[in-house]
């Protein structure tokens, strides 16, 4: 199924979803490599998070991997991308992350949760679009006033909706 250009399978699955923007985003990144022999660090950044990191990002709120070999395979992208620069060629993935001042892109997807989190606690998305989360009504001496309820799931078969058989 397609919504918003984000796939998913019957089991809400989007390893097709990420599968296909890993290789659009490679696609973009040959595009980089064919057109630009002589590429700065600045001219790179550009291109990258304009060309490249637009399609890894959009609608990762949705589609947010969790598996860990989908992870990696989006972070093989940015490995790889940051190795066009011929002066980081030789050097560590997080030597030239650092260099290129760009946060992996775990980190970012992280992130932007935590926006989106803070985002819908505070109200500011419209209407009754967001999801409802309940704020700690316990309040210790330390902490804040924006912590999150934990809700808990009983899954005993008593709490079922239908009979197992």
């Amino acid at each position: 199924m397609l919504d918003l250009g984000v796939w998913f399978d019957e089991k809400l699955s989007f390893s097709e979803h990420i599968q296909t923007k890993i290789n659009k985003a490679n696609m973009m990144l040959g595009i980089i490599k064919r057109n630009f022999k002589h590429l700065t660090v600045p001219t790179f950044i550009l291109l990258y998070t304009s060309m490249v990191r637009s399609h890894l990002d959009y609608c990762s709120s949705v589609w947010a991997p969790y598996k860990k070999g989908d992870i990696e395979a989006l972070e093989k992208v940015q490995k790889k991308a940051t190795k066009i620069l011929p002066a980081m060629k030789r050097l560590p993935y997080s030597e030239r992350l650092k260099a290129c001042q760009i946060p992996t892109l775990h980190y970012r997807h992280f992130r932007g949760d935590m926006i989106k989190t803070y985002k819908i606690i505070n109200g500011k998305y419209q209407g009754c679009v967001p999801p409802s989360l309940i704020k700690e009504e316990i309040y210790v001496t330390r902490g804040n006033d924006l912590r999150l309820q934990k809700l808990r799931l009983d899954m005993t078969y008593a709490n079922l909706a239908f009979p197992i058989g």
